[in-house]
């Protein structure tokens, strides 16, 4: 294994947006060979069967990572300060408004 994704139903209203990605994790060596990307379909593949339209992550601001949201056509759409460990922390979210572009955007994997 050198990935997973998580999400479901948003757990915090975001306007415009029914559903969250939870995490999603590569092994560095996986990185940049398009399993994010696969991993990133396959969850909008399977919430938009089960009836959500569209899908937001909170993701830390300082991640070296969010080129990737905005690389898969995520859009920032809103921001806060989260309690990580003890610690507020500036987080965006990134949204991506329907799932089914997504999907269709990988192949439908």
């Amino acid at each position: 294994m050198v990935g997973f994704v998580s999400g479901g139903a948003i757990r915090e209203p975001v306007e415009g947006f029914d559903a969250e990605l939870f995490a999603i994790y590569l092994l560095r060596e996986a990185q940049r060979r398009g399993i994010g990307t696969a991993l990133l379909g396959r969850l909008a593949g399977s919430l938009k069967a089960r009836g959500f339209r569209s899908m937001m992550a909170w993701v830390l601001e300082d991640n070296s990572s969010g080129g990737f949201y905005s690389r898969s056509g995520g859009v920032r759409v809103a921001s806060k300060e989260m309690d990580v460990g003890g610690v507020m922390l500036p987080v965006v979210a990134y949204g991506w408004k329907d799932l089914e572009a997504i999907w269709k955007g990988v192949g439908a994997v």
